[in-house]
């Protein structure tokens, strides 16, 4: 396994990824480079393993030899200590004690080359975070018009990261699962986090498929930056354009009559009685809560377009600890390129995230009672 380990042209590798123009893709190659060299080590590591068996069971050298010739610091002891005790029977090897050395500095290399790998990315991610968004082209003058137009290019381009992001993500299984790369180091390739990455179906194996996720990840940077722009550029046309200002009241709720209605289903002895009257109320609850979501929905949409509010506070409001703003950008979009203004929108959004918990807890009680 060693022998096909080339620590020259792993240099050579790091070296031309940081003479690329773009920093995001300086640090994309210099990712692959530090995935190469990590698949690489953890290979070296095992062999490594597999000598010092040899060395331990057919030429009585003892473990703490073993660790004193591979110059291991305490963290790095006990692995080494399971790899021989899960070994017992170890391979014959020739020149053993000179295979070890070799593979000990083939691992302090290759371990070096991924950690300057590592940190080149991490500079270049920094500088990519920097530049200025992408000029937002093609669109009509008339401010109106610029938001319709922006509302419908943004759905657009929305679905088409979304169907980028499901390919890419399982190329980078693929490297994960095929060719052994570490999650996280693929995961920042992809643009993704690691658990995504472990939910997704890998992609079969293949020559081309690291340069298939390469393609894919560079593409989905664009359709990234291009949404942020439009979002940008809605921001800036949603002030421009005189929104409609709902002046409905928001839906009354009565949560304290409905939580005395489900109590009161447990008193009724007949089930089949019981399962009717839950069916109605789940009914009633259904309906109210689909109502109260839409004016939560419109309360966000609000505070995102025309106060500028992060997608991720307003998901902080509704679903305290969930990380998912997708859904809530989704459910936005639908409301138009400019959704209506809502007075008082901040209080509105609160109190009917609130309403919304209070009528998803009552449902689940009364389908509980449906028997």
């Amino acid at each position: 396994m060693s022998a096909q380990v080339d620590l020259a042209t792993l240099r050579k590798h790091l070296a031309a990824a940081l003479r690329r123009r773009d920093p995001a893709d300086r640090a994309v190659y210099a990712e692959v480079v530090a995935a190469d060299a990590a698949a690489a080590h953890r290979d070296v590591l095992q062999e490594r393993d597999v000598v010092a068996a040899a060395l331990h069971v057919r030429h009585d050298w003892p473990v703490s030899r073993i660790e004193g010739a591979l110059r291991l610091g305490a963290k790095n002891r006990e692995p080494l200590r399971r790899a021989l005790a899960e070994n017992p029977s170890p391979p014959d090897v020739a020149e053993p004690a000179a295979k070890l050395a070799h593979l000990a500095e083939l691992g302090r290399e290759l371990h070096t080359v991924r950690q300057d790998a590592t940190a080149a990315a991490a500079r270049e991610w920094e500088a990519a975070k920097a530049l200025p968004l992408p000029p937002v082209e093609g669109l009509p003058e008339d401010p109106e018009q610029r938001a319709e137009a922006i509302g419908n290019l943004l759905r657009t381009v929305r679905a088409d990261l979304a169907r980028v992001a499901k390919m890419r993500n399982q190329a980078a299984a693929g490297m994960v699962s095929h060719r052994g790369w570490p999650t996280a180091a693929a995961a920042r390739i992809a643009g993704t986090s690691g658990t995504r990455l472990d939910e997704t179906p890998p992609a079969p194996d293949s020559p081309t498929l690291r340069d298939e996720l390469l393609r894919l990840a560079r593409s989905g940077r664009t359709l990234t930056a291009k949404i942020a722009a439009l979002e940008a550029e809605q921001q800036r046309v949603a002030k421009q354009v005189p929104a409609q200002v709902r002046t409905e009241a928001i839906t009354e709720v009565p949560v304290a009559q409905l939580r005395r209605k489900a109590a009161s289903l447990t008193k009724v002895a007949d089930p089949d009685d019981r399962t009717t009257k839950a069916d109605e109320l789940v009914k009633e609850l259904y309906d109210l809560r689909r109502q109260v979501i839409v004016e939560r929905t419109e309360a966000a949409g609000h505070l995102h377009v025309h106060e500028g509010r992060p997608l991720a506070q307003l998901v902080e409001v509704i679903s305290p600890g969930s990380r998912n703003q997708a859904q809530l950008r989704t459910q936005i979009s639908r409301l138009g390129a400019v959704p209506a203004k809502v007075p008082n929108a901040e209080r509105v959004l609160v109190d009917r995230a609130e309403v919304a918990r209070a009528l998803t807890e009552l449902l689940t009680e009364v389908r509980a009672l449906r028997g």
